[in-house]
């Protein structure tokens, strides 16, 4: 077991910088009261210092690599694949979508493995391979001013929470966190007491001029991260206005936040109305609210845009994952669930 000491005003506030750093799995070890250096601690009151314990967390993906393997080939052939019949690649195909991959992409998989068949080719194993071609991954890590986008509801604060945390407690950067989202006291109350634990600089803005003295004042910072007002489709000319504010930012990246859960029909409309924004990833959050995975392969295959994270509850740091090609395609067969 690992250690390692927080000190705060108060018990609950030292708990929190160990969970915002470590997660929920921390054991505490031992508490006591300390005084802060200099003259000054010797007038005020005493500090609480807690030692906290973790496990440091082997690499699960390595260490299950072979497990998983199984795991995958066991569901695929429950899924109907058998070589010596013709009528396997239909039945894998109407399980896809019964995970609610979209026609196009199943369509799309039968081509595929129909190839692979007719080349002699363990598709078994291979349905894995044609999986990924349809998955983009974003590998490009966070730095400079990034602007968060999408409709209400889908997560963007929590999610900018999310990142500022993992920012500075996991890789030690220097952030700031800008809200364009000043019309909802409650994001803003939200954003400005985790921003506080953080100790980061944080500014509400609502025109050009604003964001521009508050990019000013955090250019010492490595990341930026602003967070938007959520518009809907149909609200072109409000998607508009935060382009236009984002624009003033001079963005290095900007990710389109979706809800999983978010029928397709309305997903497709959300990516097309927000295009003139030019978001160049992006972010699927609610993935603790279904039981199905298919919309993430729905999603990536319309904006044809790669995927920076997926997000899968509400605890901040800890409900945020970059994921990769293994990753998606275990939650899409159900090798693995949130």
């Amino acid at each position: 077991m690992m250690t390692k000491k927080y000190t705060a005003n108060t018990i609950q506030d030292a708990m929190n910088l160990a969970k915002m750093e470590l997660g929920d799995n921390i054991t505490l070890i031992d508490k006591k009261e300390v005084r802060k250096s200099g003259i000054r601690g010797i007038f005020s009151k005493k500090d609480i210092e807690l030692t906290i314990g973790w496990e440091k967390k082997d690499n699960l993906e390595q260490k299950d690599l072979k497990r998983e393997i199984e795991q995958l080939k066991s569901i695929i052939n429950n899924m109907g694949f058998d070589n010596k019949n013709d009528n396997d690649i239909d039945k894998i195909c109407k399980n896809l979508l019964n995970l609610d991959l979209n026609q196009e992409i199943v369509e799309f998989i039968k081509a595929d493995l129909q190839e692979m068949k007719f080349n002699g080719i363990d598709t078994s194993k291979n349905l894995v391979e044609s999986l990924k071609k349809k998955i983009k991954i974003e590998n490009q890590a966070i730095n400079g001013k990034i602007a968060l986008v999408g409709p209400p509801g889908v997560g963007k604060t929590t999610t900018i929470a999310k990142l500022a945390a993992k920012l500075v407690f996991e890789e030690n950067k220097k952030v700031g966190v800008i809200t364009i989202d000043t019309y909802r006291i409650g994001a803003v109350e939200q954003l400005k007491i985790y921003t506080d634990i953080m100790n980061i600089p944080f500014k509400g803005v609502i025109s050009p001029d604003e964001m521009e003295l508050a990019l000013d004042e955090m250019k010492d910072c490595d990341v930026v991260l602003i967070d938007t007002t959520g518009r809907g489709y149909k609200n072109s000319m409000q998607i508009l206005e935060i382009k236009n504010l984002i624009d003033k930012a001079e963005t290095d990246n900007i990710h389109l936040v979706l809800n999983c859960t978010t029928r397709e029909s309305d997903t497709k409309a959300i990516i097309d109305s927000y295009r003139n924004v030019n978001f160049k990833s992006l972010i699927i959050t609610k993935l603790d609210e279904t039981i199905t995975y298919g919309s993430i392969f729905n999603i990536m295959n319309y904006a044809q845009k790669p995927i920076s994270y997926i997000t899968t509850g509400q605890n901040v740091p800890d409900d945020i994952i970059k994921p990769n090609e293994d990753k998606i395609i275990r939650l899409l067969l159900g090798v693995e669930s949130i």
